[in-house]
């Protein structure tokens, strides 16, 4: 059996969407007869999956080498974070992870130094060298915006460094086209959908008498949690009957949104129920009728792929979102979802206005749709031959 080394800022085995990914491509590869070994930066091993050979989780091997969230002073982070990846390459270097079966090393989202250093390791053994990216970090995303050393530090990455690597899993058709050089894979999230979180369906609110939305993620900043809040709060005080679930956001992180005490005067009707186990949120979708994923046209947005609409789809979650990045490849007006145009407050209250006459059938359907949907284009198994393909192109 053929091995691969798989790497990068992931906080494996469930800590983040991040690990679903990687672990969703690891079964894709696991099916072509290649054995998976997992270098999660992040994320703390678990003790149910100790064995004598190390950890292990749905038969992968993973070690944590704790590159992510140190807690040193601030100069010392400074340091760390240019040099990212060091660790890594002291562990890799002294345990000898690579042998004479190592068919490719794996890099998820590296950063500069990690990417140079390891490509020249793989030059020099005559290893194949695969880069998975799935971000293009924003201005805002560092302190000090434009101006930030660590901002110009990821544009060299991504526009020179990146460039260099022969082979690529990209998440987006945007990164397809700029790195159109190498041999590249497009990879959406992927799921497996035996998993058994895809069933759950827990009895986790009352029976709500109208339109239930569900919002599941972290950064107010991309997904523009706080117009949502605006509109839906407009049309519950017109009138509309409307239940907005939100995950993985508290009160406190948005304290300084001017809506939050009118939003206080409609305690049936919003929900922060802050940051839930990963294994959990399927069963917030499914109890949903629609989920919200509303992003600005940038090319952040453009670069990625929203996770949770996989997530969404595959827990039977019809989605609400703008033409972003590929969404308008996988979401189809009235039949898994509603695309707008646009991220404008008048665009998701007309929408929102529309989907509050649906009848129950309606919705339904839509949601056994989505379902069928993230079934042909997510479960990594759709993806085996286009992973062949790829693989017998490696540079």
């Amino acid at each position: 059996m053929r091995n691969v080394i798989y790497i990068g800022a992931f906080r494996f085995p469930q800590g983040d969407a991040a690990a679903s990914r990687v672990l969703n491509n690891g079964k894709l590869l696991k099916e072509l007869d290649y054995n998976i070994t997992f270098i999660s930066w992040g994320g703390e091993p678990r003790q149910v999956d100790r064995t004598e050979g190390g950890y292990f989780y749905d038969g992968f091997k993973y070690i944590n080498t704790r590159e992510l969230d140190r807690r040193d002073n601030v100069l010392r982070r400074l340091r760390y974070h240019i040099l990212k990846g060091k660790y890594t390459l002291r562990y890799i270097l002294s345990e000898h992870i690579i042998d004479g079966a190592t068919k490719a090393i794996i890099i998820y989202n590296s950063p500069l130094y990690f990417s140079i250093m390891i490509r020249q390791l793989c030059n020099d053994l005559g290893i194949h060298l695969i880069s998975d990216i799935t971000e293009w970090y924003a201005p805002y995303e560092y302190p000090g915006g434009r101006m930030a050393p660590f901002y110009w530090l990821n544009e060299l990455n991504m526009r020179f460094i990146q460039k260099k690597i022969k082979n690529k899993i990209l998440v987006s058709s945007f990164l397809n086209s700029y790195y159109k050089a190498s041999n590249n894979i497009v990879l959406p999230p992927l799921v497996d959908s035996n998993e058994k979180k895809w069933q759950r369906k827990e009895p986790l609110f009352m029976p709500f008498n109208g339109l239930r939305l569900i919002y599941a993620g972290s950064s107010a900043e991309n997904d523009l949690i706080k117009t949502m809040l605006k509109v839906i709060l407009k049309c519950i005080k017109g009138g509309l009957r409307i239940q907005l679930i939100i995950l993985g956001i508290s009160r406190h992180e948005i304290s300084n949104f001017s809506g939050l005490k009118e939003i206080a005067s409609f305690p049936n009707n919003f929900f922060f129920c802050g940051r839930v186990p990963q294994e959990v949120v399927p069963a917030y979708y499914h109890l949903s009728d629609f989920s919200l994923i509303i992003r600005k046209r940038n090319k952040k947005n453009m670069a990625g792929f929203p996770t949770k609409l996989v997530e969404s789809m595959m827990s039977g979650c019809p989605v609400i979102s703008n033409d972003v990045s590929d969404i308008a490849e996988y979401v189809k007006d009235g039949y898994n979802g509603y695309l707008m145009t646009g991220w404008s407050s008048n665009e998701l209250e007309k929408t929102l206005r529309i989907i509050t006459n649906l009848s129950r059938e309606e919705i339904f359907f839509m949601k056994d749709n989505a379902r069928r949907s993230a079934e042909k284009y997510f479960d990594y198994s759709v993806y085996i031959n286009s992973m062949i393909n790829f693989i017998n192109h490696l540079k």
